[in-house]
């Protein structure tokens, strides 16, 4: 079923203007993809980032776009993500289904599931379970593993396959916190590709591949920037399953690497 894609003006959530497919709307519960470097609520870490919320609440403060056409009046978040990820994005547009939502993150009665694509590591297990606590760094925005002050956490990591140099995983959790997934990974042997603040694993370039590469004027960039870490889905209770499509770059990737078969 589609309900219809919202559109964002130049400078809303990015230097281009674009568009955002509704994945679901039913109930008072709105869920979107979220893009890259792009927060779903105001954080702290990250004061200069654009913030989805604000995006949608500038258009129903207008009275302009989709958002209108539906009878949306308020939306508010129910979970954090890093900004560098793609992926599922719930909101509530009310206060109580917002609350509802929550809550149900808190009693781990919601699964997310993530697929990213990692350095390939030899004598690693298919299935890895990483119960480190986290804590917030006193001094620098970021987390780290701490069995004094650290916070439950769990993610259980599955391989789904790759080449000789890569392979794609999914994680999985039942309450997602902060850097969580990449934290995990890393502390696992897993290093998340273009992930630069915990694993420093650079991201891949064409010519990494082709011998012969060369490419006259521009800098070359990335075949993926950022992460190649995706939100693919959010299950549970009141909300059903929520999917996002896989970014178009990071199929790309996967195609250039010949393990597009395995998503």
């Amino acid at each position: 079923m589609s309900f219809g894609r919202i559109s964002f003006p130049e400078g809303a959530l990015g230097e281009e203007p674009c568009r955002m497919p509704i994945l679901y709307f039913k109930d008072n519960v709105l869920a979107l993809p979220k893009h890259r470097n792009v927060l779903i609520a105001p954080h702290p870490w990250y004061p200069k980032l654009p913030t989805l919320l604000n995006a949608l609440r500038e258009q129903i403060a207008e009275g302009r776009g989709i958002l209108t056409d539906l009878g949306v009046q308020e939306v508010h978040a129910t979970y954090l993500m890093d900004p560098e990820m793609t992926g599922v994005v719930v909101l509530g547009t009310s206060e109580e289904k917002a609350a509802e939502v929550k809550n149900a993150v808190g009693s781990d009665m919601l699964t997310f599931e993530f697929i990213f694509l990692a350095r390939q590591v030899k004598d690693v297990k298919d299935e890895i379970i990483c119960e480190l606590p986290l804590a917030v760094h006193s001094q620098e925005p970021k987390v780290l593993v701490s069995h004094k002050t650290g916070k439950k956490t769990k993610t259980i990591f599955k391989k789904i396959g790759g080449n000789e140099k890569y392979c794609l995983w999914q994680a999985q959790t039942n309450y997602l916190r902060l850097h969580q997934i990449p934290v995990h990974a890393m502390e696992c042997g897993l290093r998340i590709v273009g992930e630069r603040l915990y694993s420093e694993e650079p991201e891949i370039y064409l010519s990494s591949m082709k011998k012969r590469y060369k490419r006259k004027g521009e800098e070359e960039r990335p075949l993926h920037e950022g992460p190649m870490l995706h939100l693919r889905k959010v299950e549970g209770s009141g909300i059903g399953v929520i999917e996002a499509e896989i970014p178009p770059k990071f199929k790309v990737t996967l195609k250039k690497l010949d393990i597009t078969n395995l998503i």
